[in-house]
């Protein structure tokens, strides 16, 4: 970024909520664009403009929409048509963007875990009850899955090390799909560091998690505390996905495809 911050630049961050709405304010806030002459950002939310999202289907996304921006802060996805990371990804390419390529940070070890566009029919498919669960063989999968999809990216793999070293001792995932703010600092930290931006220059804040969605906390249950040696204070609810796999598995056993939206 240095042979451009001589001029003002913007910075479009195209994904999931994870480089959009509240994140993308509160780290990109006042003072940052200001000491790095950043005169706007703006967030494009992928997801909306993939078919997969079912009634809250934009319609096919716009490159133009890209067009004015200097760098192009963008998730990998498999989404197809129009939301395809590698297709706006080349057509930025060509219009001589620079790239900053991330990942979701992902990390599905509940018994039940929202996909993203709904829920996840494989959770139900492969129903166990909380308390027959391996969480140390869930855990390494999540770890091991999140270390691929950071090798295609242009983060620090010391984001998967901070997940190995902390989960035990911090909250760090409200939901399979939301990380808390702990775990977006060190996200951030990495975005930043593709910036030639030093995020430790800057003081932030946190009064409460940048993602809550009380409806949708996925919480901690007694085994996995057992298995996981979890450290931080917590209250384990094992009945909560019990009840959620009566309440819906009828509905979503018998709906077609992988993604489940709720009636």
């Amino acid at each position: 970024m240095d042979e451009i911050k001589k001029r003002p630049i913007k910075i479009a961050l195209a994904g999931s909520c994870q480089l959009g709405g509240t994140a993308r304010m509160f780290f990109f806030n006042e003072e940052v664009r200001k000491d790095n002459n950043i005169i706007e950002t703006c967030t494009i939310p992928l997801y909306l403009y993939s078919k997969r999202i079912g009634n809250m289907y934009r319609g096919d996304l716009n490159y133009n929409v890209f067009d004015d921006y200097d760098i192009i802060i963008i998730e990998n996805n498999n989404y197809e048509g129009t939301a395809s990371s590698e297709r706006i990804i080349k057509y930025c390419i060509k219009k001589k963007k620079k790239i900053i390529r991330t990942c979701m940070l992902k990390f599905p070890i509940f018994p039940i875990n929202w996909s993203g566009f709904g829920e996840n029919k494989k959770d139900y498919i492969k129903w166990k009850e909380p308390n027959k669960i391996d969480y140390k063989v869930k855990f390494n999968k999540c770890i091991n899955s999140l270390k691929k999809n950071i090798e295609k990216t242009d983060l620090d793999m010391d984001i998967v090390h901070f997940i190995q070293d902390n989960f035990s001792r911090i909250l760090l995932f409200s939901h399979s799909l939301h990380p808390t703010n702990k775990l977006f600092y060190k996200l951030y930290e990495s975005i930043f560091k593709n910036l030639n931006i030093d995020i430790n220059k800057y003081k932030f804040i946190f009064k409460k998690d940048l993602l809550h969605t009380p409806s949708m906390l996925n919480p901690i249950t007694t085994k996995m505390i057992q298995d996981l040696n979890i450290q931080f204070k917590t209250i384990p609810n094992d009945k909560y996905y019990i009840a959620r796999y009566q309440h819906y598995k009828n509905y979503i056993l018998n709906r077609e495809g992988d993604i489940c939206h709720f009636k």
